[in-house]
């Protein structure tokens, strides 16, 4: 169940409603108007109960709230149709960025918390496309593993408690072929001995470039690793750390990327915070890592479009396929899906607060790769 922090009142709490928006897309990034979304618990083997539907306008958007009681946990499950296309299932974590936007009080001794919650959009595959991917395994320094067991299962963000429909092993240069329906995929690899685990998602479908990149973390207790990978075109995308302490100065925000790969900036002192791995002629992956917990506030995971940074028009971004992956504490890995058709030159998809992550799916154009306020 979502944690709400409530300020204290006078009458009992009922309970809260998420407001619940989207898109739903084609291969080119256009809506689909008329696409259905129904949303339900996630209750595993047990099955969903549907908690809301709704229909997306001509332009492909949709909303519709949810009331909080009927969530089951914090999980939500979501299945997008539309005719012509492939149905595509979801699940989201709702952990929300900020917990309360709204209080409401439809009577006497009735309040509700409401909140928003805007997921990624979701792609939908046309009827009798083919399923086809070539994947590619590597390690945060860009090197290929071989040998590595991936299990596959259907759908995006798929749980482990879902029945597994593939189990692949990678050959010597870190490679597997998919041929499964198109559509999202969640791939795991396994832990082994020099590795941990990871969590990808591969989308199956014509428009998709041959070669889909996934990114693995050796076995280490670092407070937080990410990873970030995309396809050949923007050539460069580069991955940011903002961070509200330990700047250069004491009490300054650090920024790490690749203009400014460690911090602290000065080689004398261990680096809290550094880029593991650029790469600016596409596909990536670039990795970073910190190695120490961060004292109070946020920290800000983002990727930015390098090579389109001056267009006020830009949309290669909307149109890669960027996957950021995230490891956290210990805790299971998760991964984040830039959405299709976006309109920008930055992503924020994730932050960290306290150990716990906050998926904000956020878009913008104008921002200087060297200015941190902007991120």
């Amino acid at each position: 169940m979502l944690l709400l922090l409530l300020a204290c009142t006078d009458k009992p709490l009922n309970g809260y409603i998420v407001v619940v928006s989207g898109r739903v897309v084609d291969e080119t990034g256009a809506g689909i108007g008329g696409a259905i979304v129904t949303l339900g618990t996630d209750a595993g083997d047990t099955g969903s109960a549907i908690v809301a539907e709704t229909q997306a306008d001509p332009d492909g958007n949709w909303s519709t709230p949810v009331y909080g009681t009927a969530l089951d946990g914090n999980v939500l499950r979501a299945v997008y149709s539309a005719p012509g296309r492939s149905q595509t299932l979801a699940r989201y974590t709702l952990n929300l960025r900020t917990p309360t936007v709204a209080r409401l009080d439809p009577g006497p001794w009735q309040t509700w918390e409401s909140s928003d919650r805007t997921l990624p959009a979701m792609e939908l595959p046309a009827e009798g496309a083919s399923g086809h991917a070539g994947v590619r395994v590597v390690t945060l320094l860009g090197a290929a593993l071989p040998g590595a067991t991936v299990t596959l299962r259907r759908g995006w963000g798929a749980p482990a408690a879902d029945p597994v429909e593939d189990i692949v092993t990678t050959s010597a240069d870190g490679g597997f072929g998919l041929d499964e329906l198109p559509g999202w995929w969640t791939a795991t690899v396994d832990p082994g001995e020099t590795w941990g685990e990871a969590r990808f998602g591969i989308f199956l479908d014509p428009s998709t470039p041959a070669t889909v990149v996934g990114v693995v973390p050796t076995l280490d207790a670092n407070w937080l690793t990410a990873a970030l990978t995309w396809d050949a075109a923007p050539a460069d995308l580069d991955l940011h750390l903002i961070n509200p302490q330990k700047g250069t100065n004491g009490t300054a925000d650090y920024h790490v990327w690749s203009g400014d790969p460690r911090h602290p900036e000065t080689t004398s002192a261990p680096a809290e915070a550094q880029l593991l791995l650029a790469d600016s002629d596409g596909t990536g992956p670039e990795s970073l890592i910190v190695v120490a917990a961060p004292d109070v506030g946020e920290t800000r995971l983002d990727a930015f479009d390098n090579s389109d940074a001056t267009d006020v028009a830009a949309s290669q971004l909307g149109l890669c396929h960027a996957q950021m992956q995230v490891w956290l504490d210990g805790q299971d890995p998760t991964y984040y899906t830039v959405s299709p058709g976006e309109i920008a030159t930055l992503w924020h998809p994730v932050e960290v607060d306290d150990s716990v992550p906050y998926e904000v799916e956020s878009y913008s154009l104008g921002a200087l790769a060297d200015d941190a306020t902007a991120f």
